[in-house]
């Protein structure tokens, strides 16, 4: 009994079919203008000139928040939250701060503590050109001499209470 072997390369297409196909390159100029754009390595797309941008406007700049004075250091793209976030340290430390003395906050809510930082400066400076100190005036109770002697011998005359 003679068994014969199937051929597997005539069912295979040839190795240069899409070249045949394709001869003018219009397939493949097709496909690559609908792929997607290459993304970053830690594969979130972001506008980098809008981080520029953003470290151009916070970069350096002090404000007070729960009563500590912070300092920003910069501004990056936190890939796994997919936002600019806003590196700032205690601004005790001057012009030494590093990224390991950070902490950090999304843009938008160290954007708003500044604008607090800034309406509170304004109005204290505002009180003070207008001659007041920002705290209330103490009540002061002004008792003449002859007050003081009522009360004083009003002392001398009650009896301390008994147990």
């Amino acid at each position: 009994v003679v068994v014969e072997e199937e051929d597997d390369d005539e069912d295979a297409p040839p190795d240069d079919l899409f070249d045949r196909e394709d001869d003018d390159g219009a397939a493949a100029a097709a496909f690559a203008e609908t792929e997607a754009p290459e993304l970053p390595p830690d594969g979130v797309e972001y506008d980098e000139r809008h981080i520029a941008r953003l470290n151009a406007q916070l970069k350096g700049v002090e404000f007070v928040d729960d009563g500590e004075r912070w300092r920003v250091l910069k501004v990056s793209f936190d890939a796994e939250h997919e936002e600019p976030v806003c590196f700032y340290f205690d601004a005790k430390l001057g012009d030494k701060g590093t990224v390991d003395d950070c902490e950090y906050s999304a843009v938008d809510e160290v954007q708003q503590w500044i604008a607090n930082h800034r309406r509170r400066l304004k109005a204290k400076a505002a009180r003070e050109a207008s001659g007041l100190s920002g705290a209330p005036p103490k009540k002061r109770r002004v008792i003449s001499d002859d007050d003081f002697a009522s009360f004083a011998s009003s002392l001398d005359t009650e009896e301390a209470p008994r147990r």
